[in-house]
C-alpha cells in the first residue's frame, strides 16, 4: 500500500464528487443521513464497496486510520473534521465476489451525488450485515429492515431463511473476510453454502492466538 497524500475537503459534496470523476464504488449502508448527522444512529464510519481500492484511496486522499498498511481503516478531512471510512472492495470476502460485482454493477444516484446499493441488494446485505457480520443488532437497523422488507413486499424483516434463500437463487455464498478480526456468523449456516478458503481460516485462527 503506497503512501497517499492526505487531502482537505471543504464539504461532502467535494468529496463525493472527486470519487464520482474517477471511481465505482457504492456507499454500502447508511448513505440516507450523510449531509446530515450521520452518526445518530451510532454509526461513526462510512462504509464503502469499491471496485479498486488503491484508485479510491489515491482519488479519496484516504489517509491511515490504525495501522498504516491497513488498507480498510482510513479517514479523509472534511471541513477541519476527521471522518472515518471503511473500504472494502471486490474480491476481498466481505460479500461473495460476485454480489459485490452485482452491487457495483447494479448501483443507483442517491442525494444527487452519493453511488449506493439497489434497493434489493441494499435490504438483502444489510440483513447479511446485522445477522453474519455483527454480535448485536443495532435498533435503527431493525427499523429500516423493517421498513424495507415492508417496501420489498415480504413477511418478515429478520429472517435468515430469506436470506439464505436470496442466496441461493443468486448462487451467492457466505465468504470468510479478509480482516481476520472480522465477526462471521457462520454456525449454522448451510455448509455448502460456506466458501472454503483455507488461507483466511488459517489466518483467522492465528488471529485468536496473538
Amino acid at each position: 500500500m503506497k503512501n497517499t497524500e492526505c487531502k482537505e475537503w471543504p464539504d461532502l459534496h467535494s468529496f463525493f464528487r472527486a470519487l464520482n470523476e474517477r471511481c465505482e464504488y457504492i456507499v454500502v449502508r447508511n448513505f440516507e443521513d450523510l449531509f446530515g448527522d450521520f452518526t445518530k444512529g451510532g454509526h461513526q464510519d462510512i462504509d464503502f464497496l469499491c471496485s479498486d481500492r488503491e484508485l479510491f484511496i489515491e482519488a479519496g486522499g484516504c489517509i491511515p486510520r490504525l495501522k498504516k498498511n491497513d488498507p480498510i481503516h482510513r479517514k479523509v478531512i472534511v471541513g477541519g473534521r476527521e471522518i472515518p471510512v471503511d473500504l472494502r472492495t471486490i474480491g476481498d470476502g466481505y460479500y461473495d465476489t460476485r454480489w459485490e460485482q452485482d452491487m457495483i454493477k447494479n448501483r443507483r444516484v442517491v442525494s444527487e451525488v452519493i453511488y449506493a446499493p439497489s434497493a434489493e441488494d441494499y435490504y438483502y446485505s444489510l440483513l447479511y450485515h446485522v445477522l453474519i457480520q455483527k454480535k448485536k443488532i443495532a435498533d435503527d437497523y431493525r427499523l429500516r429492515l423493517g421498513k424495507m422488507a415492508e417496501e420489498l413486499g415480504l413477511e418478515a424483516a429478520m429472517d435468515k431463511k430469506e436470506l439464505i434463500r436470496f442466496m441461493k437463487e443468486k448462487a451467492y455464498l457466505f465468504t470468510y473476510p479478509e480482516n481476520p478480526k472480522g465477526i462471521f456468523n457462520h454456525e449454522d449456516l448451510p455448509q455448502e453454502m460456506i466458501e472454503i478458503n483455507k488461507k483466511r481460516i488459517f489466518m483467522r485462527k492465528l488471529a485468536r492466538l496473538l
